[in-house]
């Protein structure tokens, strides 16, 4: 049984004594912000784009924000990543099997097998730097490691007979990567007092949360959206600054507008959408096709800030979808002449027709809006703040939610 884990040198531990003093009292406070963020939450952003990332990137390059990983996360996102990339490559190659069996013999046989032995070189290749720029990002960050302690063994055990969080139920082995996870951050909280915790999976962000002075959320913007991270983000760049800008986009929420209708459409091509209205035995379809944008709204009060001229809007909009699903031949036949006349179906298989129907749906999501502009080196004149708005770079940061409104179509 592994008791103690010695953190590979690629990976900087960050020394804590740099960051804590003395109180008067004598007890040990942090002179930054600690947090921690659970394998889900890290693999929702594996190539660390967003806008969530970068702010907490920001802040421990500026010294407002500490990140403390345990051992069991760092090795759950290695082996994730390396899982995911593998696959997508292993996709690449079925689909050159599939096209072998197209071609002529004779093409097949010329062309193929050097392009396939380039693929087996760079799934190789792809799969090891994968990995490599994680840990690098790691050492950028300076994360602290958090080692299985000695001791944690037993402790996850007599868990694990006692079916105490954040195991389920009594021996359910599943959750053995979560209770070492547990007693490491258990061991952390001790050791700095009040940290914060990102953490997905509802048991534990449930059985976090319930150790001292843990404050706890259930996304990475949740964390940003915390009142002691704005404020360390305002500090940086002038909350004068980010109120007058915010107020600016809001009169001039048309920059938005143009920038979601030229995006939309590809950030939504290919999401999955589910409907009890859904002809499939799993009640989803895929998204083939988009109409146009409509009832765009802005979630003003919730906007957040994430440093560096960046800030972040949630959005909800409404737009109607063609989408593809798989129906068992006997269960088309059985639906009623209406219910088959809203849909159109090919031959999919011996078994199944693709359907394709029409759907309205509701859109949620995060708008970033980057401004040239380095917001706390000055106040910003009240005037300069239109061209500033209109020559931001406006992206739709993520999706969040997509709900079938209008299951009939």
């Amino acid at each position: 049984m592994i008791l103690a884990y010695r953190p590979p040198s690629c990976i900087l531990a960050r020394r804590l004594e740099d960051k804590l003093y003395e109180s008067g009292a004598g007890q040990i406070v942090m002179a930054i912000i600690p947090v921690t963020i659970d394998s889900s939450t890290l693999l929702r952003d594996p190539s660390r784009a967003k806008a969530a990332t970068k702010a907490v990137e920001l802040l421990i390059a500026q010294g407002e924000v500490s990140l403390h990983l345990p051992y069991v996360v760092i090795e759950e996102v290695r082996a994730n990543l390396r899982a995911s990339v593998a696959d997508d490559v292993r996709q690449m190659t079925d689909g050159c099997r599939g096209l072998e069996r197209r071609l002529p013999n004779t093409v097949a046989h010329n062309l193929l097998p050097p392009f396939q032995l380039a693929l087996d070189t760079f799934g190789q290749q792809i799969v090891k730097n994968i990995v490599i720029d994680f840990e690098a990002w790691l050492e950028t960050l300076k994360v602290e490691v958090l080692p299985i302690a000695p001791g944690d063994g037993t402790a996850v055990m007599q868990a694990y007979f006692a079916g105490k969080p954040p195991f389920r139920k009594v021996r359910h082995r599943d959750d053995m990567p979560d209770a070492f996870i547990l007693q490491a951050l258990g061991g952390f909280g001790t050791r700095v007092g009040s940290f914060h915790a990102v953490v997905d999976d509802t048991r534990l962000r449930e059985a976090v949360g319930a150790l001292p002075n843990a404050h706890v959320y259930d996304t990475l913007d949740g964390f940003i959206g915390a009142d002691t991270v704005q404020a360390a983000l305002k500090r940086a760049t002038g909350a004068a600054n980010f109120s007058a800008l915010l107020a600016v986009l809001r009169t001039n929420s048309h920059v938005l507008d143009k920038a979601m209708e030229a995006q939309y459409i590809d950030r939504l091509h290919g999401e999955t959408i589910s409907s009890r209205g859904i002809p499939d035995d799993n009640n989803e379809a895929r998204i083939s096709g988009v109409w146009e944008i409509s009832d765009q709204r802005y979630d003003w009060e919730n906007a957040e800030y994430y440093g560096e001229g960046r800030i972040g809007i949630p959005f909800t909009f409404e737009t109607r979808v063609d989408a593809v699903s798989a129906l068992f031949k006997s269960d088309y036949y059985a639906m009623s002449d209406e219910a088959s006349a809203a849909i159109s179906i090919s031959e999919l298989n011996e078994h199944y027709f693709e359907v394709e129907g029409q759907y309205g749906i509701l859109v949620m999501g995060l708008v970033v809006v980057d401004v040239p502009s380095d917001l706390a080196a000055t106040t910003l004149a009240l005037d300069a703040l239109p061209s500033l708005v209109e020559a931001a770079t406006v992206r739709i940061d993520k999706v969040d939610d997509v709900v079938v409104v209008d299951p009939d179509g």
